[in-house]
């Protein structure tokens, strides 16, 4: 790995022109490479600097660097946006997850326990992210997504992306549709059900949207306030 990153000047699939700090992010703490272990991991850079050998569960380890960027961004009385890219519960789930998710879920199913002890670390790390928000987590927008759906196959524990049909890498409603939450009470009430077609490409315009800030020309996408303050029902 060090003889590549010498002879290179980069490892794995991001080349330095494509760094997120080159695409208007401030800071950049994650892995260069697609299928990063949950463990042990050699593919992760903070900004332009590898990081060499990351022990800890990268869940745990994502979510700490999101806390303290956040919390810097507090103690300077600054707004901030932070994007969390969790790996889980991307595939190959193995090995397990941490001992104290994967306890809390006995099954017949040692696979399907694994499943719900990966998402169980993901939703630890939001409700640890809003812990660190505090007060402010009211007037704070939150979007969570998934990117696709899941790959099937024997390894693909049930229910896959059922009731749909299809998977990762078609584009029928299996592979394209996933689930999108938002949250803002101060700006739009909850408990809202939406049957309208939206994109992640929609999630860039609405942050900016939500900061006040034009969207940059020909930009794809548009913002989702509308729609759910109740303004408008055509995004």
């Amino acid at each position: 790995i060090e003889r590549e990153i010498r002879a290179t000047g980069y490892l794995g699939a991001v080349i330095p022109e494509h760094n997120p700090l080159r695409r208007g992010f401030d800071y950049y703490f994650g892995y260069n490479r697609y299928e990063c272990p949950f463990y042990d991991s050699e593919h992760i850079w903070e900004n332009y600097t590898y990081t060499g050998l990351q022990k800890q569960y990268n869940t745990e380890l994502f979510t700490s660097k999101a806390i303290e960027f956040i919390q810097r961004a507090r103690q300077q009385g600054k707004p901030f946006f932070v994007e969390v890219a969790t790996h889980a519960v991307h595939g190959p789930l193995k090995p397990k997850a941490p001992d104290k998710y994967f306890n809390k879920f006995p099954s017949k199913s040692y696979d399907l326990t694994n499943f719900y002890a990966h998402v169980n670390a993901v939703d630890e790390g939001v409700a640890a992210i809003r812990d660190a928000i505090g007060e402010e987590w009211n007037n704070t927008l939150f979007i969570f997504c998934a990117d696709n759906g899941a790959p099937v196959a024997m390894a693909t524990p049930l229910p896959g992306n059922a009731p749909f049909h299809g998977h990762k890498g078609t584009f029928i409603q299996g592979g394209i549709r996933t689930p999108m939450l938002a949250h803002w009470p101060a700006k739009f009430s909850g408990g809202q059900r939406r049957e309208e077609l939206v994109s992640m490409l929609d999630i860039m315009p609405t942050a900016l949207d939500a900061a006040g800030v034009a969207p940059p020309t020909g930009l794809d996408g548009a913002s989702l306030l509308p729609l759910l303050t109740g303004k408008s029902r055509i995004v």
